[in-house]
């Protein structure tokens, strides 16, 4: 948990990056087999959260 300036709490940066990482994180099959690969597009905050949210 997080506390801004303005006493907003809200989640830490850190736990919104993970959750960004797992929502790109796209499963897609690859061409031989029932083999999977995770292609991740970059996604993270930065700055002050509690005016992204």
């Amino acid at each position: 948990m997080s506390i801004d300036d303005k006493n907003i709490v809200g989640p830490m940066e850190d736990d919104i990056n993970v959750m960004h990482r797992y929502r790109d994180a796209i499963v897609s099959e690859m061409d031989e087999g029932v083999q999977f690969k995770y292609d991740t597009f970059g996604a993270y905050v930065r700055g002050s959260l509690a005016k992204g949210i």
